[in-house]
């Protein structure tokens, strides 16, 4: 149902976070932090991010850099599409709002800073069928750059053919949105486990009666 007139012609999401929430990952969440305690793993990071490195080639690359911690030495051994997929689980009310904002008229897209699992570039974790549900999906290792570069984000609204302030950007990390921002988006930053009032504000924003429940 349209509620008013809206000015908004597409409405961005991200995919971890947004579209596929984490679960069970306090193992993860803590050695992501520990991560911060080596800088000389940043390219490494990067270059999973933008499909210079695979998964597998990145467990190799940190066994190399990091000689004193066993457990993230240990967790990237565990880091396999198997893994990545089991702690990845849909989040229905996104996936809920995509009907009735594409019925309105607006275009929808996945925007992602994604990576390859396996060295020869063949297997990657994303949305089941996600070409299909969205107008657009853009994906970092395949086009090489990653949010907040902006670069990503021209690419996305490209390809939507829409202009920025055009669209509603969601994702989950507040860098992200601000990227987005500063090229002129509406952002929505959501919170862990407040999918609603996400929801509710993209369908005020929108003109769009989404279900928050």
């Amino acid at each position: 149902m349209v509620l008013n007139i809206s000015t908004f012609k597409a409405v961005i999401f991200d995919m971890g976070g947004v579209m596929l929430t984490y679960h069970d990952c306090d193992d993860f969440v803590r050695v992501a932090f520990k991560l911060k305690n080596y800088p000389e793993l940043r390219p490494i990071m990067k270059g999973l991010d933008i499909g210079n490195i695979s998964t597998e080639e990145m467990s190799r690359l940190v066994k190399e850099k990091v000689h004193d911690d066993d457990e993230v030495r240990a967790h990237f051994d565990r880091f396999t599409f198997e893994m990545t997929r089991k702690h990845m689980m849909p989040d229905k009310l996104f996936f809920d709002s995509l009907a009735p904002i594409q019925d309105a008229g607006l275009k929808t897209a996945l925007l992602t800073n994604n990576f390859y699992m396996k060295e020869d570039r063949s297997l990657k974790v994303i949305v089941e069928e996600a070409d299909e549900i969205f107008d657009v999906v853009v994906e970092s290792c395949v086009e090489g750059c990653s949010k907040p570069d902006s670069k990503i984000y021209k690419i996305t609204l490209e390809r939507l053919g829409v202009k920025a302030k055009e669209c509603v950007f969601v994702d989950d990390l507040k860098e992200n949105c601000d990227a987005a921002e500063a090229l002129g988006m509406t952002a929505v930053l959501v919170e862990k486990g407040k999918s609603n009032e996400a929801v509710e504000q993209i369908g005020s924003l929108i003109g769009v009666t989404l279900s928050s429940a």
